[in-house]
């Protein structure tokens, strides 16, 4: 998550409230170091925020770490059925789209946790280098492409964010 996208959740997330979003489950939440070291406007404009509202966040990925709360891969029957039973009202799915080869799965996937009416914030980059992590596969939609993973579900709002650059 760039600096600017951090900004964007920052300025987003007071205007719902704290039963629209909690609890809320954070897919692919890498770890705590990664978020408040690594990254740190991650925590500073997001998590933080969101604790300071009182939303209870639930840091779901792949990979057991200090900082990940619920393990398992979302592609995982098991493992979707966690997070389901976590009742999320929101969940953010920032900036893995890349990193998955069935994108439509995956938002299929990311539609089943969610109740009916709940919320889901989903970014993915639209300019930005190779990474693996562990694989890209250059996917870079535009908002509207992007949006088209997920027919049938009311989307609020989408944005193209600029700034940043490759190395920040």
């Amino acid at each position: 998550m760039m600096v600017c996208e951090a900004l964007w959740f920052e300025e987003l997330l007071p205007s719902f409230s704290v039963e629209e979003l909690s609890p809320l489950v954070n897919i692919g939440s890498s770890t705590r170091a990664f978020r408040e070291v690594e990254k740190p406007h991650i925590y500073r404009h997001v998590f933080r925020l969101l604790q300071e509202m009182g939303v209870q966040v639930i840091h779901s990925d792949i990979k057991q770490a200090d900082g990940v709360d619920v393990v398992g891969n979302i592609f995982n029957d098991e493992a979707l059925q966690t997070l389901k039973d976590l009742n999320p009202k929101a969940l953010i799915c920032g900036n893995m789209f890349e990193h998955i080869e069935d994108r439509q799965l995956l938002a299929d996937r990311l539609m089943e946790v969610l109740p009916e009416g709940g919320l889901f914030f989903v970014t993915a980059p639209n300019s930005y280098h190779h990474h693996a992590d562990p694989i890209d596969t250059m996917y870079r939609p535009s908002p509207e492409e992007l949006a088209l993973l997920f027919p049938g579900q009311e989307i609020l709002q989408t944005e193209l964010l600029t700034g940043g650059n490759y190395w920040g």
